[in-house]
């Protein structure tokens, strides 16, 4: 992880990271994680050119397209989040403003403490960690260049 990504993701390193294990004999949403593309142009859907292009297509190949770039292309000033991404659509029988994917309990490979998580914050999180088996439990700290250090949570 990267100290900007932690900073504006996980509310100023109060937060935590976590890292999921993406297991093929499971019926999981991680293996339809895709990587985010940073190019240095804009994708063609973009540009006239790239309009003309969606226009011949069948609609919904145009929406995918669309979708796709959308959900998994960033600019190059982002490239060193090196970010995956799940995206679907919300399931009809989901409510409010998004879908809430569950996980195998064996999934969760490792919960990072940010560096400023308050001890409540942290003391809970350790306790919902021990029904997840495979979960490592990560102290993180940031050093005087601004990299991160790990070191194993203490029991």
């Amino acid at each position: 992880a990267h100290t900007a990504m932690w900073h504006h993701y996980a509310d100023k390193y109060r937060g935590v990271v976590l890292e999921f294990r993406c297991i093929d004999e499971l019926d999981s949403v991680w293996l339809a994680a895709k990587p985010v593309t940073y190019p240095a142009s804009k994708p063609p859907i973009y540009t006239a050119d790239g309009w003309a292009e969606l226009m011949t297509l069948q609609n919904e190949a145009a929406i995918r397209a669309m979708l796709d770039a959308a959900t998994y292309t960033k600019s190059p000033d982002w490239s060193y989040e090196s970010e995956w991404r799940v995206a679907s659509f919300k399931r009809p029988t989901d409510t409010g403003d998004f879908s809430d994917y569950g996980f195998d309990r064996q999934e969760l490979g490792a919960v990072y403490f940010g560096p400023t998580i308050s001890l409540d914050d942290r003391m809970s999180l350790r306790i919902a960690a021990g029904a997840f088996p495979t979960a490592r439990l990560w102290d993180v700290a940031i050093g005087m260049s601004r990299e991160f250090t790990f070191c194993a949570a203490d029991a």
